[in-house]
């Protein structure tokens, strides 16, 4: 077996604290560039400048240590951590985990009589929304990311087809269910477990934003897919002003557009207007399985079974910020948004070092940190259940061991470079 190694010259470029910052600056300089014709316009000196910049100066203050130290954070050597008896272990038993996601996946289409493209083919009228299992769909989806992570972290090691295999399979699936989330996710969980594991040289770097344009041009497919014959509205939304560009790029890149900044748009459209309940009503709703929520918190219509309300019922985008804003106020969402960024330096100072939960656990809170500008993925069942499952695996006795490898590994490869 042949096992490729991992690249250790280049920039380093795995801070969560930089990616989350790099996002939503992005994001609100291309909301300022005004494309949809319906957006408000933006005050880099108003109310919602103010209150991100707040946000963003405290997710940079958390991303330094609370106690000084003099030792330096050693990045270690990932091809040391991965070692074949490393890749041998975490596919066994993540193999377990594909073949119940298969079979579960099989019973639900049974059940439910297909699939959403096989319906969309069929001319059947139900949606992608009329897919999975409630509650068990979710336990599903973050089995489909762990083995995503996994499976593309083996293929880049050791490209064997039946890892190669597996993992196309996965890419696949959400084609079938024309489900964008699942792609997104699966995505960006797989760029985060590579930017961990790799030094980015500029040449990889070019092949980063090459998967970003397959993936824009993909999001857009799938949109259009769901929206059917109704698919050109989208374009209709595009200002006047940028009307000629439209016209000549694809959707994903419109789609992409309205997703990202549809977000700031609806904070806009709330910010001022805003009142904290004063406790944790909206924030909780996505930890309580769905089939018991209207039992909790009562049947609401679409507009109103969100904490914010739509600047356009199209695009319920409100980020990660809105059910804090709506709980507890501007001042102590700055306050939790600073205690996610601790959470975040923790998480990528131990995974730099190789614990290997740690490790499974870092492309989770990148995801959660890029995809912070459309909804908050912290608080949801499927990443719950995949930090769970992360943690089960990786308990400390696995973690030990296969420390306990890669060190002796690293000194086999030591005494070998000596001699």
């Amino acid at each position: 077996m042949r096992i490729n190694n991992f690249n250790n010259k280049g920039m380093e470029l795995s801070s969560l604290h930089h990616v989350y910052i790099f996002t939503w600056l992005i994001t609100l300089i291309l909301y300022s560039f005004h494309m949809i014709g319906y957006y408000a316009l933006f005050e880099w000196s108003g109310a919602l400048s103010r209150f991100l910049c707040a946000t963003l100066l405290v997710m940079l203050i958390s991303a330094f240590p609370i106690k000084k130290t003099n030792q330096l954070i050693k990045r270690i050597d990932f091809n040391t951590l991965f070692n074949q008896f490393t890749l041998t272990f975490i596919t066994k038993k993540v193999n377990s985990l594909f073949w119940f996601w298969i079979f579960g996946n099989l019973f639900t289409v049974i059940l439910q009589g297909g699939f959403p493209l096989l319906w969309l083919l069929l001319g059947i009228p139900k949606t992608y929304a009329d897919y999975g299992i409630p509650t068990f769909n979710g336990f599903l989806n973050s089995l489909f990311y762990i083995c995503g992570i996994t499976y593309f972290l083996v293929s880049f090691k050791d490209r064997r087809i039946r890892n190669i295999s597996r993992f196309a399979v996965l890419a696949i699936f959400p084609i079938l269910t024309i489900n964008r989330a699942l792609f997104l996710v699966l995505a960006l969980q797989c760029m985060g477990i590579f930017i961990l594991t790799n030094k980015i040289k500029v040449k990889s770097l070019l092949k980063i934003l090459t998967l970003i344009l397959i993936f824009v041009i993909g999001f857009g497919i799938i949109g259009d897919m769901r929206m059917g014959e109704n698919r050109y509205i989208i374009r209709a939304l595009v200002s006047d002003e940028y009307s000629g560009v439209q016209e000549n790029i694809p959707s994903g890149f419109i789609w992409t557009y309205l997703y990202a900044t549809g977000t700031v748009e609806n904070l806009n459209y709330n910010i001022e207007n805003i009142e904290a309940i004063g406790y944790p009503y909206y924030t909780i709703q996505p930890l309580i399985p769905s089939v018991l929520r209207p039992l909790i918190f009562g049947v609401t219509d679409y507009e109103h079974s969100y904490s914010l309300r739509m600047s356009n019922p199209m695009f319920n985008t409100f980020s990660w910020l809105a059910n804090y804003l709506r709980d507890f106020g501007p001042f102590l969402t700055i306050i939790i948004v600073f205690l996610y960024g601790c959470l975040f330096r923790k998480v990528q100072t131990r995974a730099r070092k190789g614990n290997i939960k740690y490790v499974y656990l870092y492309p989770v809170f990148f995801m959660v940190g890029v995809l912070s500008i459309f909804t908050d993925y912290m608080i949801s069942l499927p990443t719950i259940f995949e930090i769970i499952i992360i943690c089960k695996i990786f308990n400390p006795r696995v973690v030990h061991l296969l420390e306990s490898e890669a060190i002796f590994q690293g000194c086999k490869n030591e005494k070998h470079e000596v001699r």
